[in-house]
């Protein structure tokens, strides 16, 4: 089984399950090296052991469990530390009506929960996420008892212990969604998404490539060919969304004509509030020419760029500041 998406970072004081998960896999990675307590409590001899661990493994040696280091680390968790990780609840779920989502549900909650599998799970989840509680989702429910070593279910019903356990895998789009009664297909599904597929293309990695038509077989065929334009087109097109150069997905478009499409959003000056998945942020060049390279926001303030290899997520704070282009503005092209 792949890693799963992180219930959330762990860079010490964190307590909990999923710390504890993570503290097994370090004491199995490093052996006799390693020296954290694996009581569930993130001190500092757990951080002493994530350096060392990313030291020996190529990852900037900041003792900060983000995404890269999980994955690394989670082929050396044993199945009872990967059942503490999955049981871990973490933070406030929205309140499930009458305590469960049932088989044969439909809506924006469903929704939710498919996405919330989907990255957990990764690329066991079977769901189809299409808001609909079917044999897919009834799979992946199944498969979760499992992890977690529940007593077997028919996968027909997720309460509400289920419900606080997945929660955290969840974007914050994936949470907007758990909290309406909506009848799926909302802005914030399509969103969801756009997170999840840039996910997938930053693990599965790519080869940078200017070349039109742009790569956009849906489902995507590997290797991942494509470049900073051309990428984003293709995951729009996975996730859902409008072709960001108003082209219908035809192989063309470029990041002018990314400018040219979609409303403008102003950018804010310092931070990304105001800004949400999916909206494209341009660089390079100066007033009066055209920009050179353009990326777009998933959630958090985070941003997914393929402006060289691999393509990466990173943080709109951190990225290429002095190249963005605010004369320009955000481009949104999803209401």
């Amino acid at each position: 089984m792949s890693a799963p998406k992180k219930k959330r970072t762990i860079a010490g004081g964190e307590s909990g399950k999923d710390v504890q998960g993570v503290q097994r896999g370090l004491w199995k990675a490093l052996g006799p090296d390693s020296h954290n307590a694996r009581n569930g409590n993130a001190g500092d001899w757990t951080i002493h052991d994530l350096k060392e661990f990313q030291r020996r493994n190529g990852i900037e040696a900041s003792g900060s469990m983000g995404q890269p280091t999980l994955d690394a680390l989670w082929r050396h968790v044993d199945a009872y530390g990967r059942a503490l990780y999955f049981r871990a609840k973490i933070g406030k779920p929205s309140p499930l009506p009458d305590g469960a989502l049932r088989y044969g549900a439909k809506g924006d909650r469903v929704r939710a929960a498919q996405q919330m599998l989907w990255r957990a799970l990764g690329d066991e989840a079977q769901n189809a996420r299409n808001a609909t509680y079917g044999e897919g989702l009834a799979a992946d429910v199944r498969h979760f008892h499992g992890i977690i070593d529940a007593a077997p279910t028919d996968g027909r019903t997720i309460n509400e212990n289920v419900w606080a356990m997945i929660w955290a895998f969840g974007d914050e789009y994936a949470h907007e969604l758990a909290g309406s009664a909506g009848a799926g297909g909302s802005s914030a599904d399509l969103r969801s998404n756009l997170v999840t597929w840039a996910e997938w293309y930053v693990a599965t990695g790519g080869w940078y490539l200017q070349a039109r038509p742009y790569q956009r077989d849906a489902p995507p065929v590997e290797p991942l060919e494509n470049d900073c334009s051309g990428s984003i087109h293709h995951l729009f097109k996975l996730a859902g969304l409008p072709d960001p150069s108003g082209n219908d997905f035809n192989g063309t478009g470029y990041t002018g004509s990314m400018v040219d499409a979609g409303r403008k959003v102003a950018m804010p000056k310092s931070g990304s509030a105001g800004l949400l998945a999916g909206d494209l942020i341009f660089y390079g060049g100066s007033p009066g020419y055209d920009t050179t390279h353009v990326a777009t926001m998933l959630d958090g303030g985070r941003l997914y760029t393929f402006g060289s290899n691999p393509p990466t997520i990173t943080t709109y704070a951190g990225y290429w500041t002095s190249g963005r282009r605010y004369d320009v503005g955000a481009r949104r092209v999803l209401a």
